[in-house]
């Protein structure tokens, strides 16, 4: 059994090998995945089902900015209920955001958030003409 110290001096020389030799890390961790592949896919795959909360918020801090705290916050300010709709959600809730500014609007049903997005769409106007001159044809 390794005592602290001998842990500590050797998790140092570690950081420090890997400061030094960065090509070396890479290309050793390179050749280590390419040949567990199937193995650390499996392990990577059966993560993701053990923990899909953390899966969830760490896409959502990646594609939106979000936090959990921020989402819990802005799910309550919602009532917990869809921000178009006002009906509670069935499944796993989209995040509304604008696609020029980025900035998130809300939290939908995913189909609430598919209608939000063709309604801002160009094409909404003229299918609204298309329908209003065609609809007693």
């Amino acid at each position: 059994m390794n005592t602290p110290e001998q842990v500590a001096y050797h998790r140092e020389y570690q950081r420090e090998y890997s400061r030094r030799f960065p090509e070396r890390i890479r290309e050793s961790n390179r050749r280590y995945g390419l040949a567990n592949r199937k193995r650390l896919s499996a392990q990577q795959l059966a993560w993701k089902h053990r923990n899909p909360d953390r899966v969830r918020f760490y896409q959502l801090k990646s594609q939106h900015g979000v936090t959990r705290e921020q989402y819990e916050a802005l799910l309550a300010s919602q009532g917990g209920v869809c921000a178009v709709c006002q009906l509670p959600f069935d499944k796993t809730p989209a995040v509304d955001h604008n696609h020029e500014t980025r900035e998130v609007r809300g939290i939908l049903h995913q189909r609430c958030n598919l209608a939000v997005g063709w309604a801002e769409n160009p094409l909404t106007e003229n299918a609204r003409a298309y329908l209003g001159r065609n609809i007693y044809r």
